[in-house]
């Protein structure tokens, strides 16, 4: 029985990040400009909305569009 609740959740969480993606999110990669930063973040925080997507998902779909040393420094405060 949990088997099938875990498999529904993770089946769920998958459609999900279908849907986000399928909107091309904006990638970030560490431009110095902090509006740059900002504004992919209110991207971001309106397409979440849009999507009614669930709050413990939002961090993982977000760094998935970290590059180079976005994505260096989340490697790196993930194992501190």
């Amino acid at each position: 029985m949990m088997e099938a609740k875990e498999k529904k959740i993770e089946e769920d969480n998958s459609y999900m990040f279908k849907r986000f993606i399928s909107h091309n999110p904006p990638i970030y990669n560490d431009t110095p400009d902090p509006k740059a930063f900002d504004d992919m973040i209110q991207v971001m925080e309106k397409l979440f909305d849009t999507l009614q997507c669930l709050e413990e998902l939002k961090v993982g779909f977000e760094v998935f569009y970290f590059k180079d040393k976005a994505d260096l420094w989340w490697v790196t405060v993930q194992k501190l």
